[in-house]
């Protein structure tokens, strides 16, 4: 019997596929992985500070046509605020919080963006009350002469003061009598002394004009007022008096000198900062006015205030403080006022030095 081998077929893979089929289980292996892996988003929460009759905010991602009062992102990712003002209000700034992301290209552009970082965010959109113009008035006395005085609002309205100018435009000199506010609690004292010097008593010649600047009340809080002036004037030589009444309406955006008492008695602990309560008391009032705080390394104001971080709560908790950092100081203001002229109307509490 003859024995008969059998020959065994052996299949030789090409290296080239098999290589590649190595490195295709191994990219999808990979991906599986990363994949199960859960995805980091944090929040991001927009509110409007005194509610949606100022304004509307939304947050979006950058570039996205809708946005949202609050969305998430992940860490990076290039976020987009929007803020449109109602009518009779115009945008302020936003408040991106004390630890906030920085703002490009500012807090106070309407539009702003920032990078996402690895926590959540909440910013506030702060919309102030629009200046109001005075409102235009003329008007005919009849005078026996044929005058007729004008009064017209002439320049911008200032946070403190408004320029009225009193123009004659009849044929004979004008004289004012008395120029007073009759609604003291709107409006100060109408006029300065050297204001009243030009107009009382002074004849306003034909076709000649004179300023007077109208200040609202110290102790007015932010928000639309209305005041009457009164105007007591003659003509020529007419030793009669006539009266006009000129109702005025303005907007008060800043406060006007309000005297901030210095924060005190700091306290440094486990918990974080406290200082003593301000007050705020306008010149010439009984009237006070309710502060807020804010929280600075420089015992200098910087040129715009807002920049700081404002909080009604004169604590401040040790999430606010910066480890490494060992002198604080504690700025006060007016909270009933959002536009200060630079380093005004403001106090600042002695060094607090970390125990």
């Amino acid at each position: 019997m003859s024995t008969k081998k059998r020959r065994v077929s052996t299949f030789i893979f090409p290296t080239g596929i098999l290589i590649g089929l190595i490195l295709a289980a191994a990219f999808f292996m990979a991906a599986c992985e990363e994949d199960a892996l859960p995805v980091v988003t944090y929040t991001v929460t927009v509110n409007v500070q005194g509610g949606a009759t100022r304004g509307n905010a939304d947050v979006r991602l950058k570039d996205d046509d809708e946005g949202a009062s609050s969305i998430s992102a992940v860490p990076g990712a290039e976020i987009e605020l929007h803020a449109v003002p109602n009518t009779g209000f115009v945008f302020n700034r936003w408040n991106p919080g004390l630890t906030g992301p920085t703002l490009s290209p500012d807090n106070n552009a309407d539009t702003a963006t920032f990078t996402m970082p690895s926590a959540n965010v909440t910013v506030t959109a702060i919309f102030a009350v629009e200046q109001a113009p005075i409102i235009s008035h003329s008007f005919d006395p009849a005078p026996a002469f044929g005058g007729v005085f004008a009064i017209n609002h002439q320049s911008a309205a200032y946070a403190d003061f408004t320029d009225l100018v009193f123009t004659n435009s009849g044929a004979v000199p004008i004289t004012v009598v008395s120029l007073a506010g009759a609604n003291a609690s709107a409006i100060s004292a109408s006029v300065t002394a050297a204001e009243i010097a030009l107009i009382e008593g002074s004849p306003i010649a034909p076709n000649a004009s004179r300023p007077v600047g109208i200040r609202p009340n110290a102790a007015q809080a932010r928000g639309d007022h209305s005041a009457t002036l009164t105007l007591t004037y003659r003509e020529g030589t007419n030793t009669t008096t006539k009266e006009y009444s000129l109702e005025l309406r303005f907007s008060i955006i800043r406060a006007i000198g309000a005297n901030v008492s210095t924060p005190t008695n700091a306290i440094w602990n486990q918990s974080g900062i406290t200082v003593n309560a301000v007050t705020i008391q306008p010149p010439g009032s009984s009237t006070t006015q309710s502060p807020e705080y804010a929280l600075s390394t420089s015992a200098m104001p910087p040129a715009d205030p807002n920049t700081l971080n404002w909080q009604s709560s004169r604590t401040f908790g040790n999430a606010l403080l910066n480890a490494t950092v060992n002198t604080y100081y504690i700025f006060a203001r007016s909270a009933a006022n959002e536009n200060y002229a630079a380093g005004t109307n403001i106090s600042v509490s002695p060094a607090i030095t970390r125990p």
